[in-house]
């Protein structure tokens, strides 16, 4: 009879301690559940309200913090909510990451030039040009603006 309480207990511990270990691998980061967790997102568009949408892409950044294109559809989702303060810093992640992101790109140096900060909207511009697809029109019309501002107007009118 004595020794039944503590199996009991011995019992009660070593479940304890299986919980335990099974929670931390649970949250343990695991690259491959990134991609999950973005598909999912994916998966989610039009469907799903933007806190789930986000939450899915947050918890792909969780497990691959190396993710560009997670960064990149939370910084569009906190746009589209009006937050842009808040999604400059993840574009500009994003097009740390991916330098060839010409969306990312294109927001960064659209805010630049808002600022004033014409610089930067040049250098993220010519990125953008570069980097894209197709022709980035929308880029080279902002900047042949900033070559007008500067009175470089042969640039301009090339970029026009």
């Amino acid at each position: 009879m004595n020794g039944r309480p503590e199996r009991i207990l011995i019992c009660s511990l070593a479940i304890l301690l299986v919980g335990v270990y099974c929670y931390f691998k649970k949250t343990e980061k695991n690259p491959r559940y990134a991609g999950l967790f973005y598909k999912m997102a994916q998966d989610c568009k039009g469907q799903c309200p933007n806190e789930k949408k986000k939450y899915y892409y947050q918890k792909a950044v969780y497990h691959d913090p190396l993710f560009s294109n997670a960064y990149f559809e939370i910084a569009s989702a906190l746009e589209e909510e009006g937050r842009i303060d808040e999604a400059m810093p993840l574009y500009e992640e994003a097009s740390r990451l991916n330098f060839r992101n010409s969306i990312a790109n294109f927001k960064i140096a659209l805010n630049g030039f808002k600022n004033g900060d014409l610089d930067r909207a040049v250098r993220h511009l010519q990125q953008a040009i570069k980097h894209s697809r197709r022709r980035y029109h929308d880029a080279y019309y902002y900047l042949g603006r900033i070559y007008e501002m500067r009175k470089d107007y042969r640039k301009a009118v090339w970029h026009y």
